[in-house]
This record gives C-alpha cells, sequence and structure tokens, in this order.
C-alpha cells in the first residue's frame, strides 16, 4: 500500500491550493464556480440557462431591465411579469395617477357638496 499523503492526512483530495479554497467557499461560489468552469456550459436549471421572470422598467434610462442587468431600486419601477409589461410601466402609472386624481377630484366633490 502506498505511503498516505499529506493531502490524505488532512482531509483533501488534492494538494492544489486553488481546490482546497473553492471546497471551503461559501456555497453560492462554489455554484457560481461550476456555471462558469463547467467545459459543457452552464448546468441545466443555473441562472445562466434560465429565462429572467421578472423585469423593472428604469425611468432613469427609459430600458427594461432583468435581474442580471439590474439598476439601483430608486431607478426602478416594477417587478413585472413580461418584458412588454414592464416597457407599459410608465404608461400604467400615468393611468393610475389620473385615476387617483379622478377619485380625489370626486371625493372633495362631495365633501363640499
Amino acid at each position: 500500500m502506498p505511503p498516505a499523503t499529506e493531502a490524505a492526512s488532512v482531509g483533501y483530495r488534492s494538494t492544489d491550493p486553488s481546490a482546497r479554497a473553492t471546497r471551503h467557499a461559501p456555497r453560492t461560489l462554489r455554484k457560481a464556480a461550476n456555471r462558469t468552469s463547467h467545459p459543457a456550459g452552464p448546468r441545466r436549471g443555473s441562472l445562466a440557462s434560465m429565462e429572467p421572470t421578472q423585469y423593472w422598467f428604469n425611468i432613469r434610462t427609459g430600458r427594461v431591465e432583468t435581474v442580471y442587468d439590474k439598476s439601483q431600486a430608486k431607478d426602478l419601477l416594477g417587478p413585472y411579469p413580461s418584458h412588454a409589461d414592464a416597457a407599459r410601466a410608465l404608461e400604467r402609472a400615468r393611468e393610475r395617477t389620473e385615476a387617483w386624481d379622478e377619485e380625489d377630484r370626486r371625493r372633495r366633490e362631495g365633501e363640499d357638496g
């Protein structure tokens, strides 16, 4: 039987320092390393292979953003379930504001009359 190596005696499978660092890294970092370093590309079910399920409208840039390129929350409206809904965000906000203003006007007239 071959003599035990230092790596085996301390519980490591490899003496490569990067392998030890990856194994003891937080789980999210290990998952990210698996996604980017796998030779066949991202694993099925990983974030890199999934379509975004939420969209935001950036009021500063006027663009629709996903979870992958999301800006600061102070510049965003959403989340919305589809790209089309996010693209209509400003229009919907304007419609809602007009409806609320109309409701406020009716309430004030009811109080005065």
